[in-house]
């Protein structure tokens, strides 16, 4: 027995060599969970700047949308005055234009009235000369006299430049020729032609009944 003592003692590690190996382990252990903390703890700072900033950056793309759409309302409220008034301005350009052609109108028929009136006057002149043209020839027989009144009407005629007065310009163009050249003149012939160029001066028509 006591031969075989020693070399069980000889295979069995010594204690203190055990111990610095189960040291080593447990410092490496130790210095392995320390270093997976160490990357947690980072990864947690990462992710937390990483959130922080995106936050931020949510933030800021908050604040610019919120600041386009006041711009937005602002433009809006500025387009909706800008076309009330416009509208008003409208409305305003639709009354004067209204009031614009009711003067117009207005014109238009005082201006007929006048017209009327000025052909009226100019016609009641004419045959007021032409019975005179013709009393002096049927009465008198005061062919200078009857030719000064047929001049004249046909002058106030040319004067008044009337398309509807020529075909008694062109009568009366004849007949004062006629005095002119005949020193023997059918008189009451003569006169019935002045009373049938008064007929027609009455059945002229008016400048303002050519226009409507």
């Amino acid at each position: 027995m006591s031969d075989t003592e020693p070399a069980v003692a000889n295979t069995a590690p010594p204690p203190a060599a055990a111990r610095a190996r189960v040291s080593r382990l447990a410092v490496l252990a130790l210095v392995a969970v320390l270093l997976a903390a160490g990357l947690a703890v980072l990864s947690w700072f990462d992710a937390r700047a990483r959130i922080s900033a995106t936050q931020e950056e949510l933030a800021r793309r908050l604040r610019e949308i919120e600041s386009d759409a006041r711009e937005a309302r602002a433009a809006a409220r500025q387009a909706q005055e800008a076309m009330r008034e416009a509208q008003v301005r409208l409305g305003q350009l639709d009354a004067r234009l209204g009031e614009w052609q009711s003067q117009q109108l207005a014109l238009e028929a005082l201006y007929q009235e006048l017209s009327r009136n000025r052909d009226e006057w100019q016609l009641a002149e004419i045959e007021q000369v032409l019975a005179i043209a013709s009393q002096q020839l049927q009465l008198a027989r005061n062919v200078r006299a009857a030719l000064l009144a047929l001049q004249l009407a046909e002058a106030r005629l040319s004067r008044a430049d009337r398309p509807q007065f020529a075909p008694i310009r062109r009568a009366l163009a004849r007949d004062i020729e006629r005095l002119k050249a005949a020193p023997a003149i059918d008189f009451p012939a003569l006169a019935m032609r002045l009373d049938n160029l008064i007929a027609s001066v009455d059945a002229l028509p008016l400048a303002f009944e050519e226009r409507a």
